[in-house]
């Protein structure tokens, strides 16, 4: 089942970490988690866009023979590049920076949903399912990760142990109060790394122009329309760590709670709207059209 669906199945009575049995407004709700749901099908859709260039980049990667690595044997032997073949030209599974950058938003995703189900009194046997996939992703983020998230690694993977070690609702509470600035700090992290999303496109465009075939001035044009589409994806995404943010502040201070989740619901509306617009912007460009 996917992430989201759950997400939706479980954000529909009530949040509360502190006041578990206070009704809330069911509509201010579902604007958050429809809002995430945004979140990670958009920054899918950009990944998907990008994850071409990447390889194309990693062609342009040169080395002398003596040089080459023992693990990115050439094809040819007077192909002038190193690469891995499956980074390089696959064109299944993502090429490494745009896996940690998915492996990331599966990560975050994950999370609310846990966060959702225990605010919603599921009970732990339903969760346990959900924090067992989180503690999956996390492992298999922390195996693969690319050098630009070393740091969150290191912060990220004593999540997965404390996380085999909940037994009961109260320990998974305090599992997720505990891990907020962490889940955040991920958010930081893809934010701030974007730029090297932009880097693989600009590399990769010359890369395509110089293999030939394709439409130069196309290829220039979508890679303007690129740098726009990444800028707005980074502020949105640092708006949907705001939003986070305000949950961890709404469900950790009971007083005036139901102001707090009707602010942050017309804060969810917002950046709902500017994922629409990043949509329509994704859709606009393709992923493959300037290729041909």
């Amino acid at each position: 089942m996917k992430i989201v669906v759950r997400l939706g199945i479980y954000f529909v009575l009530a949040v509360g970490f502190l006041v578990a049995c206070t009704p809330l407004p069911k509509a201010e709700l579902n604007a958050y988690a429809r809002t995430f749901e945004a979140f990670e099908n958009v920054s899918n859709k950009v990944l998907d866009i990008v994850a071409p260039y990447e390889r194309a980049a990693t062609r342009k990667t040169n080395y002398t023979t003596t040089d080459c690595p023992m693990d990115q044997p050439r094809v040819l032997s007077n192909d002038p590049f190193c690469h891995q073949i499956r980074d390089a030209f696959a064109t299944i599974g993502d090429p490494p920076l745009v896996k940690s950058y998915r492996n990331l938003i599966s990560i975050i995703a994950r999370f609310n949903v846990i966060v959702i189900a225990y605010s919603n009194g599921v009970s732990l046997q339903f969760i346990k399912q959900d924090v067992d996939e989180f503690s999956n992703i996390v492992g298999v983020f922390g195996a693969t990760a690319t050098a630009e998230f070393t740091e969150l690694v290191d912060e990220l993977t004593p999540l997965v142990q404390q996380s085999s070690n909940i037994r009961d609702r109260r320990e998974l509470q305090i599992f997720l109060t505990a891990n907020f600035e962490t889940v955040e700090a991920a958010f930081q992290r893809m934010a701030i790394q974007s730029g090297a999303l932009y880097t693989n496109v600009d590399t990769g465009t010359l890369r395509l122009i110089g293999e030939g075939g394709v439409n130069r001035k196309a290829l220039e044009s979508r890679r303007r329309e690129l740098r726009s589409i990444l800028a707005n994806w980074t502020v949105l995404i640092e708006e949907t760590q705001d939003l986070l943010q305000g949950m961890e502040f709404a469900i950790s201070n009971p007083e005036n709670l139901e102001v707090r989740i009707r602010n942050l619901a017309e804060n969810s509306f917002e950046v709902f709207a500017g994922f629409e617009a990043l949509n329509a912007q994704t859709a606009a460009i393709g992923t493959d059209g300037a290729f041909e």
